[in-house]
């Protein structure tokens, strides 16, 4: 089965920490329930042997549905109380930014959760809708959520040196990485998931086969996938 998820990657960059509960079957993430960013109100329980399943509930209290007109159009993810990101993509040719808002604390698509107006959109300035560099864009928020809500929280960004990336592949070649989205669970459907998804694939050489063909740029890009296909955005 292929899955393909509409949400920025930068869900992939959580600060769990992880164990094994089962290593042939599944990979529990949880963390520190002190930490100020990270943590949803349950552990993220993901099997190691399907291509994509459902979300337990509750797990990924980032994970945003953002619509035009009240209809799911992509993912995107909380960074503060106010700012959310997500793919520029998802904003290009919305005539008005009052038909977009966001759902929060949610697992599907029908449930009420903490629902805001967009007041602002910042599309990366450098943007390329056909090589899809700098594919990001930041959302305001019309009024704070309320952070103090269980179901809502707000993912950890990554702390990087620049000059790293000329030298070293991030995220390091082989690292487990989680993507999350209502996207479509095949490949050749438009039909959003009602029910949150995931996905574990792993992080690729710039350099693979498989990389090159499809990478345009790798000081903004990087490839993520498994052996053989059959699972990945």
């Amino acid at each position: 089965m292929r899955v393909h998820f509409s949400i920025l990657l930068l869900v992939l960059f959580v600060t769990f920490q992880q164990y094994f509960e089962n290593v042939q079957a599944t990979v529990t993430y949880t963390c520190n329930p002190l930490a100020t960013c990270g943590c949803s109100k349950y552990p993220a329980v993901l099997s190691k042997i399907v291509g994509g399943e459902t979300v337990k509930t509750n797990s990924w209290g980032w994970a945003v549905s953002l619509r035009v007109n009240g209809r799911h159009r992509c993912g995107a993810t909380v960074i503060s109380a106010f700012y959310m990101i997500t793919a520029a993509h998802c904003l290009i040719n919305i005539p008005s930014l009052s038909t977009v808002s966001v759902v929060v604390g949610i697992n599907t698509l029908s449930q009420v959760g903490q629902t805001r107006m967009i007041s602002k959109s910042h599309i990366h300035p450098q943007y390329n809708s056909i090589t899809f560099e700098n594919d990001i864009a930041i959302i305001k928020l019309s009024t704070s959520l309320d952070m103090t809500d269980s179901l809502v929280s707000k993912i950890c960004l990554p702390i990087i040196d620049p000059n790293l990336l000329t030298t070293q592949d991030y995220p390091a070649i082989g690292t487990d990485l989680v993507a999350v989205g209502w996207g479509a669970l095949t490949s050749d459907s438009q039909m959003a998931s009602s029910t949150l998804q995931q996905v574990t694939v792993q992080a690729i050489s710039k350099t693979a086969t498989t990389c090159k063909t499809i990478l345009r740029n790798s000081a903004l890009q990087f490839c993520a996938g498994v052996a053989g296909g059959g699972k990945g955005t």
